[in-house]
Parts: structure tokens; C-alpha cells; sequence
């Protein structure tokens, strides 16, 4: 027995794969197969069409980077030269809505958990935890780095900053793995509170891993562009 959160994810994976099972129409009443088969008709469209998509992504990003590696020897970037003033806005923009965020994901781990605690709910403070972690370390080190940005010379700036390149990334980083947290606790949650209401239910789904996926697909398009496309020719 694999519960009936993991049963329906599963039911759902099926049918996304065209391998449909109506067994369970059968044992259900009339308005219970009304909603069934509305739901059936909703969830394989948008799934097998995000499989498409993410498919046709890989594909066009694999493609600029093959792309981007035969022509980087006869380009250059186009990206700003390193200063003080974009690498404190930067710092301050990333630690600041870190924090936002990481003040939201503090509302769900304030809440103790029972021991009628079922799997979505370890899910939703587990993963709060991690959004409130990951949050709060981007804040700290951003206003570290904003601290020491601000006492370089400005000569020195961009030579530490080439030399600090990881730990430059790291704010952004940490920020992305809670932001991603925190909106997986939010699609657990409206899972868990329209449990009543099935065919809501899988919408609330539905908008929350089309949510996810948005951040994923700017994440990569930003990259791509950034290491790929978005250069040019230097002039002759």
C-alpha cells in the first residue's frame, strides 16, 4: 500500500503515458465518475504537453550551447563590466527579497506537527524548513559580501570579484533553493486544504507545478542567453 497521495501521483503518471486504467470508475457513484472523468480529461493534456515542452527545451538549449562552444573563440560577451555599484545592487536586491521570502516560509514552521501528522504535512515543514535555511543564509551573505564590496578601492572590485566568483554566486544560489522550496510547500498545501474538493484540487496542482516550472524555464533561458546566444562578434 503506497497511500492515496502516492496512488493518485502514480494514477497520474499513468496517464500521462497513454496507459489508462478505468477500473476504478466502476466503484464509484454518479457524481463521483462526473468528476473523474473531468479530471481525466484535465490532467493528461497539460502533462503530456509540459513533457513536450520541457523535450523541446532541452533540445533548443543543448543546441546553443553546441552552438556557443564552436564559436567562442570569435566572440565575446556582452555582460557589463564588473563595478561597486552592480555588485552591491546586486547583493542588496537578492538579500532583500531572500528575506521576504524566507519570512513567508517562517509561517508554516511555526506550526507543530502531531502524531496524526500524515506525509504532505513532513513534506510542507520540511520544506519550509529548507526555503526559511536556504533564505536566511542568502540574506546573511549577501549583507556580507555587501559589507566587504563596499570597503574595496575601486580599482580592487573587479579583481575581487573575479577572483570570487563562487562565492558571489552563492547568495542567488541559496536564494533559488528556497524560493523553489518554498513554492513546492505552497502546492503541498493547497493539495492537503482542497482535499474536499477533488477537481479544484488538481488544479491548484496543476497552476503550482506550471509555477515551478516558469522559474526553471527563466533560469534557463536567462543561462542560455547569458552563456550562449547573447554574445556578438567583436567589431573588425
Amino acid at each position: 500500500m503506497v497511500g492515496l497521495f502516492v496512488g493518485n501521483l502514480l494514477t497520474t503518471l499513468r496517464m500521462s503515458m497513454g496507459d489508462f486504467g478505468f477500473d476504478s470508475a466502476i466503484l464509484l457513484d454518479p457524481a463521483e465518475n462526473v468528476i473523474y472523468w473531468f479530471t481525466w480529461l484535465l490532467e493528461p493534456g497539460p502533462l503530456m504537453a509540459s513533457s513536450l515542452a520541457s523535450v523541446l527545451g532541452a533540445r533548443r538549449i543543448t543546441a546553443g550551447m553546441s552552438q556557443s562552444v564552436r564559436a567562442a573563440k570569435n566572440e565575446r560577451h556582452i555582460m557589463a563590466q564588473v563595478d561597486r555599484e552592480r555588485l552591491c545592487n546586486d547583493t542588496m536586491n537578492t538579500g532583500v527579497v531572500a528575506a521576504l521570502v524566507g519570512g513567508f516560509a517562517l509561517g508554516n514552521v511555526t506550526v507543530d506537527l502531531t502524531d496524526e501528522a500524515t506525509g504532505v504535512d513532513v513534506c510542507i515543514y520540511m520544506l519550509s524548513v529548507l526555503a526559511v535555511h536556504a533564505c536566511t543564509c542568502s540574506a546573511l551573505c549577501s549583507a556580507l559580501l555587501y559589507r566587504v564590496v563596499n570597503s574595496l578601492e575601486d580599482d580592487s572590485v573587479a579583481g575581487w570579484a573575479a577572483s570570487h566568483k563562487k562565492l558571489l554566486h552563492l547568495p542567488i544560489a541559496k536564494f533559488g533553493m528556497g524560493c523553489v522550496s518554498y513554492l513546492i510547500s505552497v502546492v503541498f498545501m493547497s493539495w492537503r486544504a482542497l482535499e474536499p474538493v477533488t477537481t479544484w484540487r488538481y488544479m491548484a496542482l496543476i497552476i503550482g507545478v506550471g509555477s515551478v516550472s516558469s522559474v526553471a524555464m527563466t533560469t534557463w533561458i536567462i543561462f542560455s542567453d547569458q552563456f550562449g546566444s547573447n554574445r556578438v562578434k567583436p567589431v573588425a
